[in-house]
């Protein structure tokens, strides 16, 4: 568990080379605008963070709202006051929405709540998404907090119904972290998936920059048609369907 803002640049630096055995501390300093020494330094102790270094660095992480908090106070614990009742509930559902965000399971659990015979426990919903039960507990645990979900007298549950937006409390790092999730979840499954029940595609082309605002909104109706479409019946899985369209080569100003 992270308890100082030292930890969690060394967790963040550990998991980005879980990532990518090749990723180093001088990468992730670049990543900082930072040196490697001064990188090092702040990690193993040596220095210490200013108020400006703070910022900085918080602007450049993807951090969860306790995370942040945390990496503030164990920096500066003479300028935090310690949070009123009221303030550590908004926190907590600060936290709540960007763990919500974050993770890929959350919206496969309000899937599974269309599906006939569900179950509200860890058990299922571990069964069918292959996450562990403590991930699968936290997360029905955290979308009835959010009330995203409501569980019924048979021991189902079903999805409230509430629209899901973000507002402008939720760091950009949430979002982020949701598409690599679904990225990585779409490695595992390439080769565990039979290719019959998936369909994986690319397509590269030369585009006109002019027309980037269009195809942004041509797939976005198309997702929309997409789920018209494929969202009606009795009997259903829960699928996810991914789409990534990104510039290969690199903008000349």
């Amino acid at each position: 568990m992270n308890h100082t803002y030292r930890d969690i640049l060394s967790s963040e630096l550990l998991s980005r080379k879980q990532s990518n055995p090749r990723f180093s501390l001088r990468a992730f300093a670049k990543q900082l605008d930072l040196s490697a020494s001064h990188l090092s330094s702040l990690i193993i102790g040596k220095r210490n963070l200013t108020t400006q270094q703070a910022h900085k660095l918080l602007n450049k992480l993807e951090l969860s709202p306790a995370d942040k908090s945390l990496f503030l106070s164990s920096a500066f614990p003479h300028l935090i006051e310690t949070p009123t009742t009221q303030e550590h509930r908004t926190q907590l559902i600060a936290e709540d929405k960007f763990t919500f965000l974050a993770e890929w399971y959350h919206f496969a659990i309000l899937s599974l709540g269309h599906i006939a015979a569900n179950k509200a426990t860890p058990a299922w919903v571990s069964e069918r998404l292959g996450i562990t039960e403590l991930q699968a507990r936290d997360a029905l645990n955290r979308l009835q907090r959010l009330d995203l979900i409501s569980v019924k007298t048979d021991g189902s549950f079903k999805q409230t119904g509430h629209p899901l937006t973000t507002t402008d409390d939720i760091p950009s790092g949430a979002i982020k972290a949701y598409h690599r999730s679904i990225i990585d979840v779409a490695k595992s499954k390439l080769d565990t998936i039979p290719v019959d029940e998936r369909e994986y595609g690319a397509v590269t082309m030369a585009i006109n920059p002019a027309k980037l605002e269009k195809a942004k909104k041509m797939i976005r109706e198309f997702q929309n048609q997409f789920c018209e479409e494929l969202e009606v019946g009795k009997k259903k899985s829960v699928y996810t369907l991914s789409m990534q369209f990104f510039p290969l080569t690199e903008t000349k100003e």
